[in-house]
């Protein structure tokens, strides 16, 4: 049975930016400002999908596409301009822009990161050990997060934004970092989500990170659907695009 896991409703989301005149002298630049000259830039125009109980869904598009701002109206962390989103629970989001501490430790870190995300303390002693192993970052926990490398850093991240099943999980770019023995294992633990009845949207802006991890992709290009469907039929349309702008 198909059940509707997550919604977008003619998601709309703009921007209002100051003009500036770069020919104008300085003066009348920041008067301009000041004057609230503004321009709107529509990042996300009309977007309309449903994502069902346990799908894995691609979000590609080329860079300034508004795969972000729609990523972030879905998991809540922005309102759109219009439209709505409807789920079934508030959506996990991963991003490679998550906070870490760089002056805590990386055992700091975990404790402080399932605290955010709403663990009790008790929950947090419960899963602290399997997410220290996920990680893998055994040999390096105790020391300051600044001096780990951008890959353990990656799957610091992961781990505790994946330290419990969430029935929906939003990863934004999260896999283009980090080694193939992470990307591996982030791969597997994205499946497990979606096997155990959840849903996952993965964004990112290169093709081949969707091969191996989605059966359906969603082609967004200047803010609008392009292409919605099985990955197979979509990722060779978005290549061929990119070639052609290429040349």
């Amino acid at each position: 049975m198909v059940e509707p896991i997550l919604i977008a409703d003619h998601i709309s989301v703009e921007y209002k930016l100051l003009s500036q005149r770069h020919g104008q002298p300085g003066l009348q630049r920041m008067l301009a400002q000041v004057m609230g000259r503004r321009r709107t830039i529509q990042a996300v125009k009309d977007v309309s999908f449903v994502i069902n109980r346990g799908e894995s869904v691609g979000l590609i598009g080329s860079n300034g596409s508004g795969k972000s701002s729609l990523i972030r109206v879905l998991s809540g962390l922005q309102k759109p301009t219009a439209g709505a989103v409807y789920a079934t629970s508030t959506p996990g989001m991963l991003a490679v822009s998550g906070v870490l501490m760089s002056n805590l430790s990386g055992a700091r870190n975990i404790r402080l990161g399932l605290l955010a995300k709403g663990f009790s303390p008790d929950e947090v002693a419960e899963l602290y050990p399997s997410v220290v192993e996920h990680a893998g970052i055994r040999d390096a926990l105790h020391n300051p997060v600044k001096t780990y490398s951008s890959g353990m850093k990656a799957r610091l991240k992961f781990a505790v934004a994946v330290a419990k099943t969430p029935e929906i999980l939003l990863v934004d770019e999260a896999l283009a970092t980090g080694d193939s023995q992470f990307r591996a294992k982030a791969q597997e633990r994205l499946k497990e989500i979606r096997d155990t009845a959840g849903a996952v949207l993965v964004v990112n802006h290169n093709a081949k990170t969707f091969a191996n991890t989605t059966q359906r992709c969603i082609w967004l290009e200047r803010g609008v659907i392009r292409k919605d469907g099985p990955t197979s039929e979509v990722l060779p349309l978005y290549e061929e695009y990119l070639e052609n702008r290429k040349k």
